[in-house]
């Protein structure tokens, strides 16, 4: 013989209850998803979230992922300026190892009628060939 089941009240009642409206829809019962609202609370709240609410830190555009330091040639090519306005020789020789940079790409590039001598780990073959064409040189460039 079967036996018949009755069925529970949580079923009868999904979604509605008391017509007091929907309990059990969508996010807003339960003040959004998520962390959604943490900064909209009374004083006596926030502590609660203290440590979640602000941003942190920054991103560096010249610190790649890969941690290399970038300069480009238009830099360089202002740097060689302030050596010429100091009143070096005829050939100027510029540490960007201990400057800090560890890889040289391309751009604008003007001597101002020096020898240029570069030390620095890599570099694009853009901007060796610009040095070279100029009667550059970059040490420590392994291309």
């Amino acid at each position: 013989m079967i036996t018949k089941r009755k069925e529970k009240k949580s079923r009868k009642k999904r979604g509605k209850e008391r017509k007091l409206g929907d309990k059990r829809r969508g996010g807003g019962s339960r003040g959004g998803r998520g962390r959604a609202g943490v900064g909209k609370r009374g004083k006596h709240k926030k502590f609660s979230y203290l440590g979640e609410l602000g941003k942190r830190g920054f991103k560096s555009l010249k610190v790649k992922r890969n941690g290399e330091v970038e300069i480009t040639l238009t830099e360089v090519t202002k740097l060689i300026e302030e050596k010429v306005k100091e009143g070096c020789g005829e050939e100027i020789m510029l540490d960007l190892d201990s400057m800090g940079y560890t890889k040289l790409i391309g751009g604008k590039f003007e001597p101002f009628g020096r020898k240029v001598k570069l030390k620095i780990r890599k570099c694009s073959r853009g901007a060796l060939e610009k040095v070279k064409a100029l009667g550059g040189e970059i040490i420590g460039c392994n291309k």
